[in-house]
């Protein structure tokens, strides 16, 4: 405020003013004073923030839309292999001679379903891949005309003798799939107090495998960076069977020395024969 105003004469008169005239010009350059000095400006900053806080909700808001999306879409794409339109599969368990002219195979459907009539492919073990057709089914003694996915089914194969068929092939929907004899995996090795083995083992190491009721033997060969591999290790290597059986990526199985199970593990790669 300007200290040295003179409030003694009318600014716009110039006529003398009064005590009291006087008094309310000083009141009145006092208010304007007062509020030029506590005038401020619009919070710019705040402003700001409000705008950036808005576009970090929206960005949340598209990212949690696009990882919906994106679960979904997985999930549709996921096979199950339990349900019955996927191809049929059958591990077979056991192998009965009835008549001398069919043969009886035991074992479980794993994927899809059969029905009487069907023709399906013997697959596995040896090279030879028979198609047959499936002339009688039986689940828990009792006959039907088809057997689906997680049953435990009796399957008569017509015009087969029981030297044409082994424990631990498969049956199968004709040009399905196809049986390896290389794959790799990752295996736990057992530890000694865990029934396994007391020493590690090296590449080459030639051992027994099963996968379900298929046995067959195979030569293990570790990465070059592996010298040996050591009980309780986890570890990935390539084997090579000596004969083919069929597989998948995340079939399990075990890995045995005569009766004695010395590692477990699961194929994480398969390789098609040429």
């Amino acid at each position: 405020m300007n200290q040295n105003s003179n409030y003694n004469f009318d600014p716009i008169t110039g006529q003398p003013l009064s005590h009291e005239q006087q008094a309310n010009y000083q009141q009145l350059e006092q208010l304007q004073f007062q509020n030029k000095n506590s005038y401020k400006p619009p919070n710019s900053n705040g402003s700001s923030n409000k705008k950036n806080l808005v576009i970090l909700l929206m960005i949340g808001i598209f990212i949690a839309i696009l990882v919906v999306v994106f679960y979904f879409i997985n999930e549709n794409e996921k096979v199950d292999p339990t349900d019955e339109n996927y191809e049929f599969l059958y591990n077979i368990e056991e192998v009965v001679n009835s008549t001398g002219v069919d043969t009886v195979v035991i074992g479980q459907i794993t994927q899809g379903e059969v029905k009487v009539g069907d023709n399906v492919q013997i697959i596995g073990i040896t090279d030879e891949i028979i198609t047959v057709e499936v002339t009688k089914i039986e689940v828990s003694g009792e006959e039907r005309e088809k057997a689906t996915v997680g049953e435990n089914a009796n399957i008569t194969l017509k015009n087969i003798t029981q030297d044409q068929v082994k424990e631990g092939q498969v049956l199968a929907k004709p040009n399905s799939i196809t049986a390896v004899t290389k794959f790799d995996a990752e295996v736990y090795i057992l530890t000694e107090e865990e029934g396994g083995r007391s020493q590690p083992f090296f590449t080459n190491y030639k051992v027994d495998f099963y996968f379900g009721s298929a046995k067959t033997s195979g030569t293990i060969t570790l990465p070059e960076e592996i010298h040996m591999a050591s009980p309780g290790d986890t570890v990935s290597f390539t084997v090579t069977l000596k004969n083919n059986v069929v597989i998948t990526v995340g079939t399990e199985f075990s890995i045995k020395e005569g009766n004695r199970t010395v590692g477990t593990g699961t194929v994480t790669k398969i390789y098609e024969e040429s």
